[in-house]
């Protein structure tokens, strides 16, 4: 309940905020055209769990879990040039470096685990196809397979979707707070991330928040 109460308190505030004033970014590149990609909302793979730092897990029956990362988080980060991952075998833990989104701007995005495990499978399709990290966020593009550790305490600290979804909204009004109207238009198209959107924001804004979005490594 907490929790819930912290995010609506942050999403009023972004609202209000919103209409008290608004920042233009400027306009340094602009993504080419491509097709909205699927969102949290209509995500197919359930149930998801959300970190605060715009990653996911979700744990199979077999134990296994599949980490990755949100589709605000690949679309902010640009274009996709490449994803850097770490060896099968590497012991991660929650809130620590996990990967990093590296776009064809050569921005570098690094994320934090969800969750406490050991590396067992890195998404080798990633490589020559590191746009499946945007197009596909929450199936398809799914980055490290891990063998959770310390669960079921490491949930506590993640969202659930519904709660994620709040966070995303939470999220999405910062992000519009610092466009113009157009170019908020672009970023999230009828409340859809357009892929790449990240390369609408001059260096200075993409940096101020990537840092303001998010959390530092623990």
């Amino acid at each position: 309940m907490v929790v819930i109460l912290v995010l609506l308190t942050i999403a009023a505030f972004f609202a209000v905020d919103w209409y008290a004033r608004r920042r233009r970014a400027t306009v340094s590149a602009a993504p080419e055209a491509y097709e909205p990609v699927r969102t949290l909302r209509n995500a197919e793979a359930q149930p998801l769990m959300i970190h605060p730092g715009h990653s996911w897990v979700r744990i199979a029956p077999d134990g296994v879990a599949a980490v990755g990362t949100s589709s605000f988080a690949s679309c902010f980060a640009g274009r996709l040039a490449a994803v850097d991952v770490p060896q099968v075998g590497a012991m991660l833990s929650q809130g620590q470096p996990a990967w990093t989104l590296v776009s064809s701007r050569r921005r570098r995005l690094t994320q934090v685990m969800p969750v406490d495990g050991q590396v067992v499978a890195v998404n080798e399709e990633l490589k020559s196809d590191p746009q499946l990290a945007q197009r596909a966020s929450y199936d398809d593009g799914w980055i490290l397979r891990v063998r959770p550790r310390g669960m079921p305490d490491r949930l506590h600290n993640l969202f659930g979707v519904r709660l994620g979804s709040v966070w995303d909204d939470a999220t999405r009004l910062r992000l519009n707070q610092v466009l113009s109207p157009g170019l908020g238009a672009r970023a999230n198209d009828g409340g859809e991330w357009v892929p790449g959107f990240g390369d609408l924001l001059s260096d200075e804004d993409w940096e101020r928040l990537k840092h303001e979005l998010f959390p530092p490594a623990e």
